[in-house]
């Protein structure tokens, strides 16, 4: 899975990209940058700011993996052992 940061020179812009799809872009916005999502699996950081934008790429790319089946954080399975 690669992953591409692009910078825009006349406006600053960062195109966040995962696995070789646009997730986003990266806006400046005073001294940080705030996320706009182009793809809906990325909706949730719509808005978000950071001070890098890498650390925009990380969580783009945190979140995909979190989605992905099997993922950590996921609601525990209901089996339980008789004690």
């Amino acid at each position: 899975m690669s992953n591409t940061t692009s910078f825009t020179p006349d406006t600053g812009a960062v195109l966040i990209e995962i696995a070789d799809q646009p997730a986003g872009i990266a806006l400046p916005d005073g001294s940080a940058y705030r996320f706009i999502a182009v793809d809906p699996r990325f909706r949730i950081l719509d808005g978000s700011r950071f001070k890098k934008p890498v650390q925009a790429e990380i969580a783009a790319r945190n979140l995909l993996a979190a989605q992905e089946p099997g993922a950590r954080g996921r609601e525990p399975s209901r089996t339980y052992q008789a004690a």
